[in-house]
């Protein structure tokens, strides 16, 4: 039997779900009446239910305009950029964010 071909990201992200949906019903047991994935109860294989599917893309309501924004190249020395490295996850701060902000400070100091 051969098996459906997968057409574009929203079809990749269809075949996660339902892998990981067989996967937590299997677990779980055929009779099993405990919530599953996404708060259903019941079997995963029930013709009745909704399928579920997956939110993408941006949240919807009203986007908050951004100013206008240029690609640039920048070369940050090496221990510099590492350092930044260590700490941006737990800070969430991007690296564009912290450039933006030395450039406002620097101008604010010598204007």
């Amino acid at each position: 039997m051969s098996t459906p071909r997968i057409r574009g990201v929203t079809g990749l992200l269809d075949q996660i779900l339902l892998t990981a949906e067989c996967a937590s019903a299997d677990s779980r047991g055929a009779g099993s009446s405990t919530a599953g994935l996404h708060g259903r109860t019941g079997s995963a294989d029930s013709p009745n239910e909704p399928r579920v599917v997956a939110r993408r893309g941006r949240p919807s309501g009203k986007a908050v305009a951004a100013a206008p924004k240029e690609k640039v190249t920048v070369r940050i020395a090496t221990d510099l950029i590492a350092t930044y490295r260590d700490w941006s996850w737990e800070a969430r701060s991007q690296l564009s964010h912290l450039v933006e902000q030395a450039l406002k400070d620097y101008r604010e100091r010598n204007h």
